[in-house]
């Protein structure tokens, strides 16, 4: 019994954490339905709505007590490339949030592409969970014009600052021309 005590130990040391911040992302199809499975009628069966949610749910031990405020960031981008970002202050240890995009935000958006939902205490940043495709956009400006004199048919002329001429130095097997 005793030489399986490292084993139980390890067993107990590695078992059931719990995450502060957790996310779940669904699509809402219309097999959610009861009434599609066993045949009821039901007004939903017939014009169902579609969509996509995230469920996001915290279990914070003792960082309410720890911190003066305690908030939530979620930030959602679509298919379509837009950003919807929400700040939600925190007040209870335990709680869930559901965000929606259902029937005419969903076909506008395309749907959900990716999030980014974090949890700050303070000022600082305690949790976080983020879609494997998130990444933040680089936002280019388009200041420089200068592209747009250019004539791009073949045989037209290129300005002589677009020009390249190959500089070759004298070395191993390159000779200066």
């Amino acid at each position: 019994m005793i030489r399986f005590l490292p084993f139980i130990f390890f067993i107990f040391l590695t078992s059931c954490g719990t995450q502060r911040l957790t996310v779940q992302s669904e699509y809402m199809l219309p097999d959610r339905y009861a009434s599609v499975w066993v045949g009821t009628p039901d007004p939903h069966k017939y014009y169902p709505s579609i969509g996509q949610r995230l469920i996001i749910q915290w279990k914070l031990r003792t960082e309410l007590q720890q911190y003066e405020k305690v908030t939530l960031r979620i930030r959602v981008r679509f298919r379509n490339y837009e950003l919807y970002e929400k700040w939600m202050q925190i007040r209870c240890r335990v709680g869930r949030m559901i965000y929606n995009v259902m029937d005419e935000d969903y076909t506008c958006t395309d749907g959900i592409a990716a999030y980014h939902v974090q949890i700050f205490a303070d000022g600082q940043q305690i949790a976080e969970i983020r879609h494997h495709l998130w990444e933040e956009l680089i936002q280019i400006e388009d200041e420089d014009e200068d592209f747009e004199d250019i004539d791009l048919t073949p045989g037209g002329e290129i300005p002589d600052e677009f020009q390249y001429e190959p500089q070759f130095e004298e070395g191993e097997g390159f000779y200066k021309v």
